[in-house]
């Protein structure tokens, strides 16, 4: 048996000593000569591969029990499971391998990297004094999506949020519909566009406007708003190697008086796909 798991199992916390038997306890079986009983022999070696086969299952299940339980404790629970190579909602008829997905484990780190490069990018590159003061997590919330095809929920403490399960995203949204054109605004800025397009005056026009046709991408004019910014510099962490980080700008989470067209504006984090997720694996 080989096991692919994250942490090595107290060994005794898994033995075999609940295993069941599978065979009798002794089988002798009558040795013949001429057709006449001459003695008896001892066959149990000869069963001995079936219990050992069956003593292995028992441990696949018990240590694949075991090292779940440990990540329930932990807050994360799993969200597929893979019994002989296809999904399964129990282990028992498992007979070679075991494979439990769970999602990306959050930490404190994490969310405090995201918000503290996000809200440095708004006031770094903001292209006014006004629109700099967005850079506060005042100004900002977190939202949890359960599953892709969910509305998001306001968290109360995001660093209650122990994993990203499949399908799952957090989402950081501004409060302020002031947001979306303030970033197109800074990718003017950054485009080298004349003031008259990213100036007080333009923010004023802009407002008394509000969802008047804007250009389809900021990169038509060759800028970056400062929420791609703020999010390319988190790609290159190693702490989120195992995660999703994008901008993106939606309908789906806009606010009600969101004043830029496109939508506004969001940073959704999710775990990658399977195979960067954490798993267990227990192999026959």
């Amino acid at each position: 048996m080989t096991t692919n798991l994250l942490r090595r199992f107290p060994v005794p916390e898994i033995s075999l000593d609940k295993a069941p038997l599978v065979i009798k306890r002794a089988k002798t079986v009558n040795v013949k000569l001429m057709g006449k009983t001459v003695g008896e022999r001892d066959e149990i070696i000869i069963d001995m591969t079936n219990q050992g086969l069956s003593d292995v299952q028992y441990l696949l299940k018990a240590i694949a029990e075991f090292e779940n339980s440990e990540q329930v404790i932990n807050g994360n629970p799993p969200t597929v499971l893979v019994v002989d190579n296809k999904e399964a909602t129990n282990i028992r008829g498992a007979q070679r391998k075991i494979e439990i997905f769970y999602g990306a484990e959050m930490d404190t780190l994490l969310i405090k990297t995201i918000q503290r490069e996000v809200m440095s990018a708004v006031r770094t590159y903001a292209a006014i004094p006004s629109d700099a003061r967005l850079g506060s997590m005042g100004n900002w919330q977190w939202d949890f999506v359960p599953s892709r095809d969910a509305k998001g929920s306001k968290v109360t403490n995001v660093n209650d949020v122990k994993s990203l399960p499949r399908g799952s995203s957090l989402i950081l949204k501004p409060k302020s519909n002031m947001v979306g054109l303030a970033n197109m605004f800074a990718a003017r800025k950054d485009a080298g566009q004349s003031s008259r397009y990213w100036s007080q005056g333009a923010h004023d026009a802009a407002v008394k406007n509000a969802n008047v046709t804007y250009p389809k991408n900021t990169k038509g004019s060759g800028g970056v708003g400062f929420m791609t910014k703020g999010v390319n510099k988190l790609k290159r962490s190693a702490l989120f190697k195992n995660f999703t980080i994008r901008v993106v700008f939606t309908d789906a989470y806009k606010l009600s008086n969101e004043l830029y067209s496109r939508g506004t504006p969001v940073v959704v984090v999710s775990a990658k796909r399977n195979k960067r997720y954490k798993t267990i694996k227990v192999k026959v």
